[in-house]
């Protein structure tokens, strides 16, 4: 709906600054400049990669020194359930992050980048899975193995905080330690897993009927492992055998 004259003068807007960038990374200028920026950007990444690490090892340390201190805001269960992992991932992106600006930085790099950015999209992001009458592509359900993940991660830092410092404090048992734990991480677990599902747009009723449907045939061949935790959770409840108790 627009006037030839305008949409050629917005293309001209755009393609001309691209040309003049295009021929700017070309000069050798450009080039060594580029490389003396890649070389420090590397040397940032290592150093960052050498903290983190250096960061864990402190906390470790820490922790070694400090393992009946009670007022010691770093506990071993902080550590490695939640920042190791964290600081893992934390290396990881600053990588990802130097290397997706060194692949800018120069015109053949880039068009590579792009070139394995568009494959990845096709491949990945297209709608091939179909759940009832919903389509799904393989990032999401990426996506939603990640943020279960994470969910994961966080529901075990929280029972095991829930446990060393609530219910080991106020005195209670193993036994009544482990049963409340288990039930807060199923509990948490199943709304997680719903919350997350939700809101990345899959149908839960539609997942609901394909998890019934598995759910039957993998029945018959895990009854013994079906029987077994469901014993387990009545021991913690009724207490009939305790922890230390010789069988």
């Amino acid at each position: 709906g627009e006037d030839p004259v305008a949409q050629a003068k917005e293309w001209v807007a755009l393609l001309n600054p691209a040309i003049a960038r295009a021929q700017n990374e070309r000069t050798p200028a450009y080039q060594r400049q580029a490389a003396i920026t890649c070389a420090g950007l590397l040397a940032l990444a290592i150093a960052l990669h050498l903290a983190v690490r250096w960061l864990y090892r402190k906390l470790r340390r820490q922790i070694a020194h400090r393992a009946d201190d009670k007022t010691c805001w770093v506990s071993h269960w902080s550590v490695r359930g939640i920042l190791k992992p964290a600081l893992s991932y934390a290396r990881l992106a600053v990588w990802l992050g130097a290397g997706f600006y060194f692949t800018g930085l120069f015109h053949w790099s880039r068009y590579w980048r792009y070139r394995i950015v568009q494959f990845l999209q096709n491949t990945f992001a297209s709608q091939v899975f179909v759940i009832g009458e919903q389509k799904y592509s393989i990032l999401d359900f990426g996506r939603a193995g990640i943020l279960i993940i994470m969910l994961w991660v966080i529901v075990r830092a929280v029972t095991t905080l829930l446990r060393s410092r609530l219910l080991r404090n106020v005195g209670a048992s193993r036994e009544v330690q482990d049963a409340i734990a288990l039930t807060v991480q199923i509990l948490l677990t199943g709304t997680g897993l719903i919350v997350i599902l939700s809101g990345l747009g899959f149908d839960i009723a539609s997942l609901a009927i394909f998890a019934s449907v598995l759910g039957v045939g993998i029945g018959f061949g895990l009854q013994n492992i079906a029987n077994n935790f469901m014993s387990g959770l009545f021991i913690l409840i009724e207490r009939p055998v305790r922890a230390g108790d010789f069988v």
